[in-house]
């Protein structure tokens, strides 16, 4: 598949393989891409890292075997919507993150009036 990527954003962490010269030039030089780093590296957000290493167990080998972009983006979509609004997390009181932030809101709207 040869995909036109000029003028994308690819955002990463800082780890030393985001930021070598050989991937930088393939980025900026080769594909035309913009490059974006998160402030403080993969550790920085361990949330969205914990998600994506569930995310790579869960449904790692639909995402490989995705046959295009699209396959791809509805396995995504799927797998999205699941996760925040079906997935029951143990953190929240097994509720799905949908759930929880509506009831977290409610919560705060009740204690502001």
């Amino acid at each position: 598949m040869n995909l036109d990527v000029r003028g994308v954003i690819v955002h990463q962490d800082q780890d030393s393989v985001y930021t070598s010269y050989d991937w930088l030039r393939t980025l900026l030089v080769d594909h035309g891409t913009r490059v974006s780093y998160s402030e403080n590296g993969a550790r920085g957000n361990p949330w969205v890292e914990s998600m994506w290493g569930r995310i790579k167990t869960e449904i790692g080998s639909l995402i490989t075997e995705a046959r295009d972009l699209r396959e791809l983006e509805e396995i995504m979509r799927k797998h999205m919507d699941y996760y925040n609004n079906k997935r029951r997390h143990s953190s929240i009181d097994n509720q799905a993150p949908a759930q929880y932030l509506k009831e977290y809101l409610h919560r705060e709207d009740v204690a502001a009036n």
